[in-house]
């Protein structure tokens, strides 16, 4: 992610730190598959964002990866100015099909009003977080994170 270091506060203090910490872990039944919810806080800005994992990602070499930006408005209540609700469904179900992989969810960074006026669903979030949360899971780095 060429630059993403510099997007954010205090970029000095990126290197060898962590910045994410677990908050809770529980399992959850979604998609007809077994997953662990872990909740992470952002050290920085003190946000709160999701993984749901299947198997071990950090065990596999190549484990299914996917990434969601939020978007309270499609991605809770179905609305439907934005896909983005069938995106993350197909994003659950892609993990849930894998024996192993990882579904992070990370939360936005704006208002729903701002997001409902601009209409960038599930856009804009920060996807570094989401790569500090892969490295907490021991996850090879993805070279390029899709995000759906």
């Amino acid at each position: 992610m060429p630059g993403a270091a510099l997007s954010r506060p205090i970029a000095r203090r990126r290197v060898g730190e962590a910045l994410v910490e677990r908050l809770s872990l529980t399992s959850l039944s979604l998609a007809g598959a077994a997953f662990e919810a872990i909740v992470y806080r952002d050290l920085l800005d003190g946000g709160e964002h999701l993984a749901l994992t299947r198997g071990d990602p950090g065990a596999d070499a190549a484990p299914l990866v996917r990434v969601r930006c939020e978007c309270l408005i499609g991605d809770l209540f179905g609305g439907e100015r934005c896909g983005c609700r069938a995106r993350l469904e197909q994003a659950l179900a892609e993990v849930a099909a894998a024996e192993a992989g990882v579904l992070v969810y990370v939360r936005g960074p704006g208002t729903v009003a701002a997001g409902l006026a601009s209409g960038h669903c599930g856009e804009g979030c920060d996807e570094e977080i989401a790569a500090r949360i892969l490295a907490d899971l021991e996850v090879a780095p993805v070279p390029d994170l899709a995000v759906v």
